[in-house]
């Protein structure tokens, strides 16, 4: 449940195209955020720097107490088929 909420939460930052893994584990009654998401690979680094970082607040405010998060980013690719 508390991976949906993320999910969802980050799936509508505007700029982030995609959810690529995420990872979650407690810390006592906190937890640690781990994601990778996929953006434009044409925009800027500071683009994609401020995405991030507006990931990152969303995470927080979701309240579903997260300690700490961490957002790394990745340019759209296609996912393989095969």
């Amino acid at each position: 449940e508390t991976q949906e909420i993320l999910y969802d939460t980050i799936g509508e930052v505007d700029g982030v195209w995609r959810v690529d893994e995420l990872k979650t584990r407690l810390h006592g009654n906190s937890l640690l955020v781990d994601v990778s998401i996929a953006v434009n690979g044409d925009i800027s680094v500071k683009k994609a720097h401020d995405i991030a970082e507006n990931v990152s607040q969303a995470v927080y405010s979701c309240q579903v107490g997260v300690k700490e998060c961490m957002v790394h980013v990745n340019p759209y690719r296609e996912r393989d088929t095969t």
